[in-house]
């Protein structure tokens, strides 16, 4: 069923609702989320030297909650976020997802994000998502990507800067099992559109290649900053890819 709401709403009183909300969420929830993550946040310059424009940021898909991370990152930056339809659409907590920026792919109509995406880029917004396409739980190897963040980045001419989530075991575990594990969020350096353009025969194999680079730098990060990969509660991804169960998110 259609929703009634837009798939990213930019009135201005949904701009001043979002700006309210996100820094309530700067001063009062993110201070809790350190501690609780005994969060790091590394490579700040990376994110500087884009300036201010539109940019794209993607994530490992590994922890429940986790676009805070990512919001929290770029503030006071305007932050879109893919989540599930289902999600944004929930009575209890979809308007509060959509306030704080989530916006869903639409199973019957998926293509329809492009415009609204392309229209925060140009605005110079940051659209974050997980191309992964599915949560992993404590997952460090990360799974294959979709090409959806790649199509988007090519078609804005925009940079995507990886954001990754490095996940450690907690020594606190032994006394309070339940915590979370100790994450490092590393910015990484930006990556141009331009030199996959540039080096393809095609725009299909130039997001290929985007993708792909993206993915190792990533999988770089986690396996250099001593991702563990064998933690507790922790999922693998399939080695072959159901893409008919994933979004091409």
């Amino acid at each position: 069923m259609a929703s009634d709401h837009p798939i990213i709403n930019f009135s201005f009183p949904r701009t001043v609702a979002t700006g309210i909300m996100t820094f309530l969420a700067k001063v009062l929830v993110c201070p809790v989320v350190r501690v609780l993550y005994a969060m790091r946040i590394k490579g700040g310059k990376n994110l500087r030297s884009i300036g201010r424009r539109g940019f794209i940021t993607v994530s490992n898909h590994c922890l429940y909650g986790e676009p805070i991370f990512a919001g929290m990152t770029v503030w006071p930056r305007r932050l879109w976020y893919c989540a599930e339809q289902k999600n944004v659409e929930r009575t209890y907590i979809g308007w509060l997802c959509r306030i704080m920026g989530a916006f869903g792919i639409p199973e019957d109509r998926p293509l329809s994000v492009t415009t609204p995406i392309l229209k925060a880029l140009k605005k110079k917004h940051v659209v974050h998502i997980y191309p992964e396409g599915v949560l992993y739980h404590r997952n460090q190897n990360i799974a294959p990507f979709f090409p959806g963040a790649f199509h988007f980045a090519l078609a804005a001419d925009v940079p995507v800067l990886p954001m990754t989530e490095v996940l450690h075991e907690r020594k606190a575990w032994r006394i309070f099992p339940w915590l979370p594990p100790r994450v490092e969020y590393i910015i990484g350096k930006p990556l141009y559109p331009e030199s996959y353009l540039k080096n393809s025969q095609s725009r299909k194999e130039a997001m290929k290649a985007f993708s792909e680079a993206v993915h190792a730098e990533m999988q770089n990060v986690i396996d250099e900053n001593g991702g563990d990969c064998n933690l507790p509660g922790g999922q693998t991804p399939p080695k072959k890819t159901d893409k008919k169960n994933r979004h091409s998110s």
